[in-house]
């Protein structure tokens, strides 16, 4: 499955008009409409505000190889991962200021 088609299902699946996901990405529904069908690709700021708003990861975007029930499962494995770090890095900060 290709990006556009990712991004139209996805889009459908969070009952979004164009106009609607165009606003809570800061782009014009044309941009989103070209996007939709494949005619440019979005920033790479911007794919990370799909990401977070779809709550599926960049590699999910992007790679046409999977579809996007797979790749659920890893943006939240992702997540918890990331999440994981954090708490390191917070816990290391810590014990550093101690």
């Amino acid at each position: 499955m290709e990006f556009n088609e990712k991004l139209v299902l996805l889009r459908r699946e969070n009952h979004l008009t164009q106009a609607q996901l165009a606003a809570n990405l800061g782009v014009t529904r044309q941009t989103v409409y070209k996007w939709e069908t494949g005619q440019s690709y979005p920033e790479a700021m911007t794919l990370f505000a799909i990401r977070n708003l779809f709550k599926v990861s960049t590699d999910c975007l992007l790679d046409n190889t999977a579809s996007l029930p797979e790749r659920r499962e890893l943006f939240t494995m992702a997540s918890q991962e990331e999440k994981g770090e954090e708490s390191q890095e917070k816990r290391k900060l810590v014990e550093a200021k101690e």
